[in-house]
């Protein structure tokens, strides 16, 4: 196996060949790179690795942001379009100015998955507004560190989060949301986020998602959720109630700590049954099988 050195992680990119059947191995020195990088589609097999597992040696990090970059999906500091992309021992972030709620253009993407089969593991995903874009695909995080205040992981993709730390760095005296779920029909399985033994916590005060599309997925199971947790739990899109709130999956089952159980929950959540529950807490969930 041949090693190359690159000056930059956009080098090394560039050099893999488009096609590649083979997993290319990034390697990335301790370090800050202030870089803006995509993965084209039909790069596939690359995995991006810290050369330490201390993650915030090396951090990737830009400061596009909704106004600047001319759109959400285009401020991403990292986003990828290929198949069987693997990060590890790295940090996202987007250190655009910080996103207050109710801020217009400030939505600042860290990271954005737009491939399938994607594995984030021992990773910091950081920023405010729209902090992990995930985008389209199955996708599987675990050990992963994710901050932000409004919206914070959204999109359409298919992901399991396992044992990750979700938190909320809105100010003190206001609140924001965690999720924002895309999925818009009713066919099972195609988009949805299942949050299996995770942590959440952090500052201010955070719902668990809101119905970006109007059959968003959204499943807490076994997670540790600080009085961070507004508790509504969930809310509308938009500032009155629409037909999204009586088609969306919001789902809580067997979470624990000062922020899960409350009286005021939204009362258009949903049950399920322990076997339904098992199935979306593990990679299942995600055709692990095929992939993992």
């Amino acid at each position: 196996m041949r090693a190359y050195t690159f000056q930059n992680i956009s080098s090394a990119i560039d050099w893999i060949p488009y096609n590649a059947s083979n997993r290319f191995v990034i390697l990335v020195e301790p370090g800050v790179y202030r870089e803006k990088i995509t993965i084209p589609k039909f790069k596939d097999y690359i995995t991006l690795q810290g050369q330490t597992k201390y993650i915030f040696d090396t951090v990737i990090v830009y400061n596009a942001n909704h106004g600047s970059a001319n759109g959400t999906g285009k401020s991403a500091t990292f986003e990828v379009f290929s198949r069987y992309f693997i990060a590890q021992y790295i940090t996202f972030q987007n250190d655009a100015p910080f996103a207050n709620p109710g801020a217009h253009d400030m939505q600042a993407v860290a990271l954005k998955l737009s491939g399938d089969f994607a594995r984030i593991s021992d990773c910091f995903i950081l920023s405010s507004q729209d902090t992990l874009y995930d985008d389209r695909g199955r996708h599987y995080f675990k050990n992963t560190y994710i901050e932000g205040n409004i919206d914070f992981i959204f999109g359409l993709g298919r992901s399991l989060y396992e044992r990750c730390n979700l938190i909320s760095n809105v100010n003190a005296t206001t609140s924001g949301s965690l999720t924002a779920q895309g999925k818009a029909a009713l066919t099972n399985f195609t988009s949805g986020y299942s949050f299996h033994n995770c942590y959440l916590g952090g500052t201010g005060k955070m719902t668990l998602g809101r119905p970006w599309g109007s059959n968003a997925f959204v499943v807490f199971s076994n997670c540790y959720m600080e009085a961070v947790v507004d508790p509504v739990g969930w809310t509308h899109w938009t500032d009155s109630y629409g037909p999204s709130n009586s088609t969306a999956f919001f789902v809580e089952y067997q979470n624990y700590g000062p922020g899960a159980h409350s009286l005021k929950r939204a009362n258009w959540t949903r049950t399920i049954k322990p076997d339904v529950a098992e199935f979306y807490a593990s990679t299942d969930f995600i055709d692990g099988s095929e992939w993992l």
